[in-house]
């Protein structure tokens, strides 16, 4: 039985699932099979698929069009692997991908999925833009998968029986995958390998360019979703500042202080009592949202000090930074 099964659904890619083939063929790490599940391609997709005389590949033909939650499905029940790798057929993997995540998986069992970081590559296969580091620390993770989806499918490596009876829904035409990682995480840690071993294809024909509206509505539903088990109730306009720190669209905030130490400190203090996320994880990554907006603050005054104390941000401060925003703050008092 070969430890790890390798997963790639197919649907009209004649253009690049040859050298996503390639690309997992020639991997350091060998004892893998490599399913693909084609859902009834027109072009020349299982024509090359088919051109390729490797044992460890098994071809699916479906006889109807089913699906990308289908297919993800079918491709982890019918694995042998004790690891299921993730790969679109128009993506590409670095030769040392998989040896490196099974390394990881097989000492870390307490790890449920892992990603590499990424590189965005457009049609000709030509590099766009800089490497898509992950920074935050493994930790912190599940907290940051509130505000976005932390990890590139095409990247990751799942343990099989982290999966249980969760399954992705067919009900969602994308960001199926996204969902399923937030309910993976409740149970099982997740991380990266802090290399850039995936190379995901930006094109014209791609899901996340043709279905770009779909895409942010349906993360957006997800998001409400996180909030509703967080058991945090945002108005319309902390609604507003949350998924705008998410997109890191952080210019409108640095005059307004106020309603970002609102928001973020109901979200800290929902998980005081709901318990969602690891406490510490959760606070550092709510504190370096916050702290952006706290540093670019200009007011300063008594009645700030008294919100920053009352949110429970103002202990996360550093001993020079307390001391400036009290001498602050009693200064502008005293002015007026």
């Amino acid at each position: 039985m070969p430890l790890l099964t390798v997963f790639t659904p197919v649907f009209n890619v004649e253009k690049y699932i040859k050298e996503t083939i390639i690309s997992i063929l020639s991997q350091t790490f060998t004892d893998f099979e490599y399913i693909l599940i084609d859902d009834c391609s027109s072009d020349k997709t299982i024509e090359i698929i088919e051109s390729f005389n490797d044992p460890r590949i098994r071809l699916i033909k479906n006889d109807t069009n089913q699906g990308i939650s289908y297919n993800r499905n079918y491709a982890i029940n019918q694995a042998k692997g004790k690891y299921i790798a993730m790969i679109d057929g128009d993506d590409l993997a670095l030769p040392e991908r998989l040896e490196k995540q099974i390394e990881f998986l097989e000492k870390n069992n307490d790890y449920g999925i892992i990603g590499t970081e990424v590189i965005n590559i457009d049609k000709t296969g030509a590099q766009l833009g800089e490497i898509i580091e992950y920074n935050i620390p493994n930790d912190e993770i599940p907290s940051q998968m509130l505000f976005n989806n932390y990890i590139a499918t095409s990247s990751t490596m799942i343990r099989i029986s982290s999966f249980g009876e969760i399954r992705f829904k067919k009900e969602f035409v994308v960001a199926e995958d996204y969902e399923v990682w937030i309910q993976l995480i409740r149970n099982w840690k997740i991380g990266h390998i802090r290399l850039p071993l995936t190379k995901y294809r930006i094109h014209d024909d791609s899901i996340s360019v043709q279905k770009k509206k779909l895409m942010i509505d349906t993360e957006v539903k997800l998001i409400k979703q996180q909030l509703n088990e967080l058991k945090c109730k945002l108005s319309k306009e902390q609604f507003q500042v949350f998924l705008d720190l998410s997109k890191n669209k952080l210019a409108p905030y640095y005059e307004n202080f106020n309603i970002v130490n609102q928001t973020i400190s109901k979200l800290y203090n929902a998980n005081i009592n709901s318990k969602l996320f690891d406490k510490n994880s959760f606070r550092n990554l709510l504190f370096r949202y916050w702290h952006i907006f706290y540093l670019n603050n200009k007011t300063n005054n008594l009645q700030l000090l008294k919100e920053i104390k009352r949110s429970g941000m103002y202990t996360l401060l550093g001993p020079q930074e307390k001391t400036k925003l009290n001498i602050k703050a009693a200064l502008n008092y005293r002015l007026k």
